[in-house]
């Protein structure tokens, strides 16, 4: 298989995900809830006062809006290979959401 091709399945696997994402992750919330405390958990413990984050393969930018609300202070940007994911997480009002292959981002 060719690499556009793989991409190509990847990002139509992801924008068929996208409308039912969220719902089924919320079966793991207490686990990515977790995770995202110790993404902060480790940004503040390391004096984090501004900066850029990027979320590569930031889906529906759940991760993205939780990092954000934690630390109002920095700028993040989030990156996905799905239009349809980026479209969700654009509702959340996250700026700085790019469509792109984590392989060729514009960063």
């Amino acid at each position: 298989m060719k690499d556009n091709e793989i991409v190509s399945l990847v990002c139509d696997h992801f924008d068929a995900l996208s409308d039912q994402y969220e719902i089924k992750s919320s079966a793991r919330n207490k686990y990515l809830s977790a995770i995202n405390r110790l993404i902060v958990e480790k940004m503040t413990g390391e004096g984090l006062k501004a900066g850029k984050v990027l979320d590569v393969g930031c889906g529906t930018g759940t991760r993205t809006k939780s990092i954000f609300s934690a630390l109002p202070m920095i700028e993040i940007y989030g990156s996905d290979i799905s239009p349809k994911m980026l479209a969700i997480a654009k509702t959340k009002g996250l700026a700085g959401l790019v469509h792109s292959d984590m392989r060729s981002l514009p960063f």
